[in-house]
């Protein structure tokens, strides 16, 4: 029988821990351990409820497993009873989260990247609200980690070739030993060098005036690290109209291609996008 090849499209999450000497693929998977098996949850909207639910290859080069999202119903709150149009109360049992959608993840400990399906069940930003509360729960003393969605370069681009930018401000977290060049490398070294958690930089334009970014300048290494470490809003001009740029309203969406085993691909694929090729990554 032909084999028939699939595609699955995908979202990225970067992950990166500080300080830069906690920065091995080991320590990443020792936290995502401990958040599986201390069961820890996290109330990521309303009354629901995230945790990791399965977590499979451990001791390998991709760790994979399944969110869940349930609701957390309040055994003080009355229900109604929607024939009689009463409020009743009801026995609830607090081990059992109704509702419950699950979505697989891909973690792959070398380049320190988190892959979700696109779409999922459910919204990713429970679980970048999960994961930025359950971290700092298993987190060493002094050790912090930094969790935001790859971004669309699209979206950098247009605020670099943008026809004029008025405002712009950027967020920034040093990499991972990310392959970064020019600007955006002599900026990540000195944040690391100087542990800035985060940094966060406004410019405005002079009156009337147009914040120039050349291809060789601060400005853009800044926008260039946002793409996997941070994001950027923008007041600019684009044909002729004035546009609000917000790089998190545009996340990278990725597609891959398997045939029976997705996990080798995604794997692939990732090294193939983020892995250092000048030095070994341990």
């Amino acid at each position: 029988m032909e084999q028939v090849e699939k595609h699955q499209r995908i979202k990225i999450i970067n992950l990166v821990l500080t300080p830069v000497e906690n920065q091995s693929p080991g320590r990443y998977v020792e936290l995502l351990n401990e958040m599986y098996e201390n069961k820890i949850e996290v109330n990521t909207y309303s009354d629901k409820f995230t945790r990791i639910k399965t977590l499979y290859g451990l001791g390998t080069d991709i760790i994979h497993g399944e969110f869940v999202i349930y609701t957390r119903l309040n055994p003080d709150l009355p229900a109604f009873n929607t024939q009689t149009n009463e409020m009743q109360a009801i026995d609830y049992d607090p081990t059992i989260g109704p509702n419950a959608k699950s979505a697989n993840f891909y973690f792959i400990p070398q380049v320190h990247k988190l892959v979700l399906h696109f779409p999922m069940k459910f919204s990713e930003n429970h679980i970048i609200t999960f994961l930025k509360n359950a971290l700092p729960q298993v987190a060493a003393e002094g050790e912090a980690v930094n969790i935001n969605v790859v971004i669309s370069r699209d979206a950098i681009e247009r605020i670099i070739y943008a026809e004029s930018v008025s405002r712009l401000c950027i967020n920034i977290s040093y990499s991972n030993n990310d392959n970064n060049t020019g600007w955006a490398n002599i900026i990540n070294e000195q944040l690391q060098n100087s542990h800035v958690q985060e940094a966060e930089t406004i410019y405005k334009s002079e009156r009337r005036g147009n914040i120039v970014i050349t291809e060789d300048c601060l400005i853009k290494g800044q926008l260039d690290l946002t793409e996997t470490n941070g994001f950027a809003e923008a007041v600019v001009i684009e044909n002729g109209r004035p546009q609000k740029i917000n790089t998190l309203d545009h996340p990278l969406i990725e597609k891959v291609q398997y045939v029976d085993d997705i996990l080798p691909e995604i794997k692939n694929k990732m090294i193939s996008m983020y892995g250092r090729h000048d030095e070994d990554i341990n």
